[in-house]
């Protein structure tokens, strides 16, 4: 069964059946999120235990760190053009997501 029969199927159904599916879907959803959330969190105590982690709360390690995420040169360029005319916000880097 392809996607389109799948959504066929589905609107053919009465609508306390499509609420009861949206209601599995929402809480399927959630449940993956809640797993992705756990294991990213193991993840994070395994590096964080193996000294891969690093912790700071000056602004400019902070910024030396993002740098050497593999953004692209024009991100780059951006953000360090950015980061010296203006005081660093943190939702500045919201805004390139």
């Amino acid at each position: 069964m392809n996607f389109k029969n799948i959504v066929e199927t589905i609107n053919g159904l009465p609508r306390e059946y499509k609420m009861e599916i949206i209601t599995l879907l929402e809480h399927n959803v959630a449940d993956s999120r809640r797993e992705e959330i756990a294991a990213n969190y193991k993840k994070s105590t395994i590096e964080q235990k193996s000294g891969k982690l690093k912790f700071s709360s000056k602004v400019s390690e902070l910024k030396n760190a993002l740098m050497e995420f593999s953004f692209s040169s024009s991100f780059k360029k951006a953000f360090k053009k950015r980061s010296k005319s203006t005081k660093f916000e943190p939702d500045f880097l919201l805004r390139f997501n």
